[in-house]
């Protein structure tokens, strides 16, 4: 599903392409929640579309990949990516390492983060 969802939002990019800017934005906001869950989930994901031989709605890499999404975090002038007040560079870290850096350590007190790295209370 995920991956149909991602190839639904690339079509409707193009759709929209040679429209007003507004339509591109809104549909590239909109497509952002998917593409955080693939980003997470990207060997795993990646392996699915290779076996069942779908189609790969995403850059061949993941690093081109993250770059976009956060082109798209800082065009909405995001500060934040959820309620547990996980940031940008926090996703930067968790995806790519940098066990060192204060935002990739344990998440504030009385919060604890699910396998999906959202917190939880």
């Amino acid at each position: 599903m995920l991956l149909k969802g991602a190839q639904s939002f690339a079509n409707g990019s193009k759709a929209v392409a040679a429209a007003d800017a507004r339509f591109v934005r809104r549909v590239e906001q909109a497509a952002m929640p998917v593409m955080y869950v693939v980003l997470f989930r990207w060997d795993e994901l990646k392996a699915y579309a290779a076996k069942a031989v779908a189609p790969w709605p995403y850059n061949a890499t993941k690093r081109p990949q993250f770059d976009e999404f956060k082109r798209r975090y800082q065009a909405l002038d995001a500060t934040r990516l959820d309620e547990g007040g996980h940031t940008i560079d926090w996703m930067e870290e968790a995806l790519f390492g940098s066990a060192d850096a204060p935002s990739a350590r344990a998440p504030a007190a009385g919060l604890r983060v699910s396998s999906t790295h959202w917190p939880m209370s």
